[in-house]
């Protein structure tokens, strides 16, 4: 594979993407980050961070922004804007990372990535909030769903959820099934100590 072309390597990259088979893509990325240290050309640091964060794999991702030479992060704003949600992701500010995600015009090389990246962290965090409640505020989801009022209502309906009568609270469909200290264990898991300290060290 040394013999391909940097146009060549991205097309392999992009087609594991496509077919969302995103391992093979890191792995693949993590392969060319090598061949390009003999090769002299530049590796795939903003594609391969993503597709870490996709995989939640952030510590492999912290290892990759490490070893991009200070040089290329001077000159390259964009690998910036990648370890920004890289860094949200740490702290699970849920905020922070719609903002990190929308606050810059992604180039090609990068943009599906964050669109997928934003739909699977939405997913997920839906998936955690049925879990953790078992009614929350319209008026709270925006900065958990990164959407507006409106939209978030829907986005959970159409994930099962029920509009409560009082039209204020929505309720998973699976409440029933949730113990009190089942949802505190999960509320609790929003703000992992482990995660902050290892975002306090990738700095």
């Amino acid at each position: 594979m040394s013999n391909m072309s940097a146009g060549e390597k991205r097309a392999n990259i992009l087609s594991f993407i496509l077919s969302k088979e995103f391992k093979k893509a890191a792995t693949l990325c993590a392969q060319y980050e090598i061949e390009s240290a003999r090769e002299q050309e530049n590796p795939f640091y903003g594609v391969q961070m993503l597709l870490y964060f996709v995989l939640g794999d952030l510590s492999s991702s912290r290892f990759v922004w490490k070893r991009i030479p200070k040089t290329i992060k001077v000159k390259t704003v964009e690998y910036e804007k990648i370890w920004a949600i890289g860094k949200a992701l740490w702290l699970k500010n849920y905020a922070l990372v719609y903002f990190s995600l929308n606050d810059f015009n992604w180039s090609q090389n990068h943009s599906s990535l964050i669109n997928i990246l934003r739909e699977k962290f939405r997913r997920e965090t839906a998936e955690i909030l049925a879990k953790s409640y078992v009614n929350i505020k319209k008026s709270d989801l925006s900065s958990y769903l990164g959407l507006n009022e409106n939209e978030s209502v829907q986005y959970l309906l159409n994930l099962g959820w029920k509009l409560n009568d009082d039209n204020v609270y929505l309720s998973p469909c699976n409440n029933s099934l949730q113990t009190s200290s089942a949802r505190a264990s999960n509320i609790n898991s929003l703000s992992n100590l482990t995660d902050f300290i290892l975002f306090l060290q990738s700095n």
